[in-house]
């Protein structure tokens, strides 16, 4: 599990910078000063509806899991994959397996010298910005574990999960860009979002996948119906709905359409 989690966060952090650019979030730039951003990007997601691309890992036992969504796991996931890329760039940390249960860390993957996971740092950031404290951004969490890198410290002779022992994955989103939608809100009449996908979007997803889209977007929350004009232009009646938050739900309905190998599942979840 430990290795299969290592081979999971090599994909999710390409997949997140993909996913935080698609929503025009800020920059995912390998600096420690842009994590604060990118949690409290990662918090608003936190209890988003709608399928997940993968199913994220866990470690937590499940009494202290947070409220969050599947969705909402998976943001924090990319997140962690991120605060990963940061200690690594700044430590040359690899990935190892804590064997030591009497430690927070224990039976876990950590990059080596490094006294919390990335995973763990990503959720308490996610968790003080849901509740409102400040006093602990995730870029000063982050600098102190550069800091504090002890390579030669408790972790040193920990089972590492290298190259050697990972099996790389391929990422679960295809070799195009994200496919997402554009809504333009309408007046007059009971038909009051127009949402235009890419002209091409058949050919990306194939005619069964695509023939679903009409009650896919149907079944999002606040949706009343949909109708398409045609093959890459439809019309929505909704109970009202923010453009951007229908934007966003619409896009997760277009990801969890692609399977973890980059194909087309009209069956997914």
């Amino acid at each position: 599990m430990a290795r299969a989690y290592v081979e999971q966060l090599c994909w999710r952090l390409p997949w997140f910078r993909d996913r935080v650019a698609a929503a025009d979030g800020p920059r995912v730039d390998r600096s420690v000063e842009s994590l604060d951003a990118l949690a409290a990007f990662v918090a608003a997601r936190a209890h988003d509806p709608g399928p997940v691309t993968v199913e994220p890992y866990w470690f937590e036992a499940p009494a202290h899991r947070p409220d969050w969504t599947e969705v909402g796991a998976e943001w924090v996931e990319g997140l962690a994959a991120a605060v990963a890329e940061v200690i690594t760039m700044g430590t040359g940390a690899e990935w190892v397996f804590d064997t030591d249960p009497r430690f927070v860390t224990g039976h876990q993957p950590v990059l080596q010298g490094i006294v919390n996971t990335p995973q763990r740092l990503a959720s308490l950031a996610v968790a003080d910005v849901l509740s409102g404290r400040t006093g602990r951004p995730l870029s000063a969490l982050v600098r102190r574990m550069i800091d504090q890198h002890a390579p030669a410290g408790r972790l040193a002779g920990a089972p590492t999960l290298g190259d050697a022992d990972v099996v790389r994955a391929e990422a679960p989103t295809p070799a195009t860009a994200p496919l997402t939608v554009e809504v333009t809100a309408l007046k007059g009449g009971m038909w009051d979002v127009q949402v235009s996908l890419p002209e091409e979007v058949e050919d990306l997803l194939g005619g069964e996948a695509h023939a679903s889209l009409e009650e896919r977007f149907a079944a999002v929350p606040g949706v009343r119906a949909v109708v398409f004009e045609d093959h890459d232009v439809a019309v929505l009646a909704t109970d009202g709905l923010d453009p951007e938050e229908l934007r966003h739900a619409l896009n997760g309905v277009l990801a969890g359409l692609i399977r973890a190998d980059g194909s087309v599942s009209p069956d997914h979840r």
